[in-house]
């Protein structure tokens, strides 16, 4: 399935919240290897951490997101371990896709890039470590 199989109703966000995502890059590039974590892995209190700094920055940018409640992330959005793989394959396929879908200027301006380099969910894929990096470090 692709995202564009939606029929004239769009996939129900908590409908792609359970299931586990893969993405293919029309080029088959890789994103390059995870820096945070153990080994691309995050410990329970690292994911707890992601979690409330990602919450707190998505009901920072309230405005411009539809139904933000549903776009909260919860301590079982990925079970543990979470990897490098389950956080580029469904945490940002749902920030992308659901969170930020229809306004990516938060994104752009927290992986401090420039909107052009910030245009396909792929752009998005390769850049994992500065959004966990740059997530980890917003102040509590």
């Amino acid at each position: 399935m692709n995202t564009s199989d939606n029929s004239i109703y769009f996939m129900d966000s908590a409908f792609k919240r359970r299931w586990d995502w893969e993405f293919v890059n029309w080029d088959e590039s890789k994103p390059n290897t995870a820096t945070y974590g153990k080994g691309g892995i995050l410990d329970e209190n690292e994911w707890k951490k992601l979690i409330k700094n990602l919450n707190n920055f998505i009901k920072s940018h309230h405005a411009s997101i539809r139904g933000i409640e549903d776009k909260q992330i919860g301590y079982y959005f990925i079970k543990q371990p979470v990897t490098a793989e389950q956080i580029q394959n469904k945490l940002m396929f749902f920030l992308w896709d659901s969170v930020f879908n229809r306004d990516k200027k938060p994104l752009v301006d927290l992986l401090k890039v420039r909107k052009d380099n910030l245009v396909t969910f792929g752009d998005f894929t390769k850049l994992h470590n500065t959004l966990i990096t740059n997530i980890m470090n917003l102040a509590d």
